[in-house]
C-alpha cells in the first residue's frame, strides 16, 4: 500500500497556495495603487514670497508648505534667526549647488513657535551661556550676570528668550529653572517632562481616556 497522506498536510498545502498566490495580487495591486497615487510635486519659481512652517534640522532646514509642492531647501546663512517650527516668510532663489531644485531665504520670523528652551548652562566670566539640548535648535543663548538663578556650569536649565539673535549677535534670556545637575536622581526624567512642557503648544492634542486626560508630544502619550 502506498503512504497515506493526511488531510491536514493536503488542505496545508492548498492553504500554502492559495495564500502566496493571493500575496502575490495584493503585492501586484498596493505597487499599482501606489503608481497611481504617487505624484510629481511642484516647484516654486524664483522670486516666489511664501509663508510656511520652518522645519530645522541643526544647521539647515526646510520651509514646508503644503502638499503640493516640493520643500524648500534654507542653508544655513539663509535662515535668518528662525528656529525649529516657528513661522516664517520666504524669498525663493534659484538654487546654487544643483542640489535642489528650490531654495529659499527667511525674510522675516511671523511667529515663534516657542520661547522657552531646555539647556545646559556654562558659567562665564560674565555672567553665563545656555546652549539647548534639542539639536534642531541651533543656538546659543547669553545669560547676563543675575539672571542665572544661581546656576553653575554643567546644569540643566529652563531658559526664556528675551532678545533673539541677530545677524552677528547671539540671543539673550534669563534662567526661569534650574531642573538640576548631573548625577541628581530622576533628573532624566525631569528633563523629557519640561520638553514635553515647551513642545506642547506646537503639538496640542488633548485626549481623554476614562477619566483621564493625555497630551501626546511626539508620539508619547503624558497623563496631564
Amino acid at each position: 500500500t502506498g503512504e497515506r497522506i493526511g488531510a491536514s498536510s493536503v488542505h496545508g498545502e492548498a492553504s500554502l497556495g492559495l495564500y502566496a498566490e493571493q500575496r502575490s495580487h495584493f503585492i501586484a495591486h498596493t505597487q499599482e495603487n501606489n503608481m497611481e497615487e504617487k505624484k510629481t510635486l511642484l516647484s516654486y519659481k524664483p522670486g516666489t514670497i511664501l509663508q510656511g512652517v520652518y522645519k530645522s534640522y541643526g544647521r539647515f532646514g526646510f520651509l514646508i508648505t503644503d502638499d503640493d509642492h516640493e520643500d524648500v531647501y534654507i542653508s544655513d546663512r539663509d535662515h535668518l534667526n528662525a528656529v525649529n517650527n516657528d513661522t516664517v516668510e520666504v524669498k525663493t532663489m534659484k538654487s546654487e549647488t544643483g542640489r535642489h531644485n528650490t531654495e529659499g531665504r527667511v525674510m522675516k520670523v511671523l511667529e515663534r513657535a516657542n520661547d522657552t528652551f531646555v539647556c545646559t548652562y556654562e558659567m562665564l566670566k560674565d555672567g553665563g551661556e545656555a546652549v539647548p539640548i534639542d539639536e534642531k535648535v541651533d543656538m546659543y543663548i547669553e545669560i547676563p550676570e543675575g539672571q542665572e538663578m544661581d546656576a553653575t556650569t554643567g546644569a540643566r536649565v529652563i531658559v526664556e528668550v528675551t532678545r533673539w539673535p541677530g545677524e552677528w549677535t547671539d540671543a539673550e534670556g534669563r534662567v526661569t529653572e534650574v531642573i538640576g545637575y548631573k548625577g541628581d536622581k530622576g533628573l532624566d526624567i525631569d528633563i523629557i517632562d519640561a520638553q514635553c512642557a515647551e513642545r506642547i503648544d506646537e503639538r496640542r492634542s488633548q485626549t481623554a481616556v476614562g477619566n483621564q486626560w493625555y497630551v501626546e508630544v511626539d508620539g508619547a502619550r503624558r497623563i496631564l
